[in-house]
């Protein structure tokens, strides 16, 4: 018993050691690799902005008809909510991911590829704000529709 008690003493001092170091240290950081990079870092341009506008086009869906978006794939739409997560890929190669429900599938998708990262704003921004995503709908695995983005006039804020 002594020593079980003696062992997490060691245990919390180490800890907490090795959280002061982490702060102390802010070139090794031990947070996730994306959590709060610099715009440099996953490429995004900080020069372009998003366009705001008034209202929804004309037969925009909303981001939870996933039914909806399945009839509509490969033809042009737009869909619009808002935006509940970003994924980020870790190795900064794929896409960025704009989720419209914490659970993304029940939700229509967004991507932008990592390539073409340098010609939108941080995509962190859109987080908890409404807006409209026009473009082509296609396919993410089997059931899931998406639009893929390939340039900044797809996303428009919504006021």
């Amino acid at each position: 018993m002594y020593l079980a008690k003696r062992w997490c003493c060691v245990v919390t001092v180490l800890t907490v050691m090795g959280t002061i170091n982490a702060v102390a240290a802010p070139h090794k950081s031990s947070a996730h690799p994306n959590a709060q990079a610099p715009h440099g870092r996953l490429g995004f341009s900080k020069r372009s902005h998003f366009t705001e506008v008034l209202t929804t086009p004309k037969g925009c869906l909303s981001s939870t008809d996933v039914r909806g978006a399945l009839k509509l794939i490969g033809k042009h739409g737009a869909f619009s909510g808002v935006v509940a997560s970003i994924f980020i890929p870790r190795n900064g190669t794929g896409y960025f991911y704009i989720d419209f429900n914490k659970q993304w599938k029940l939700a229509i998708s967004a991507a932008v590829d990592t390539n073409l990262a340098a010609s939108f704003p941080d995509l962190r921004t859109l987080l908890h704000r409404k807006v409209v995503i026009v473009g082509v709908f296609s396919r993410y695995g089997a059931d899931h529709p998406q639009i893929i983005l390939k340039s900044l006039d797809q996303i428009h804020l919504l006021k």
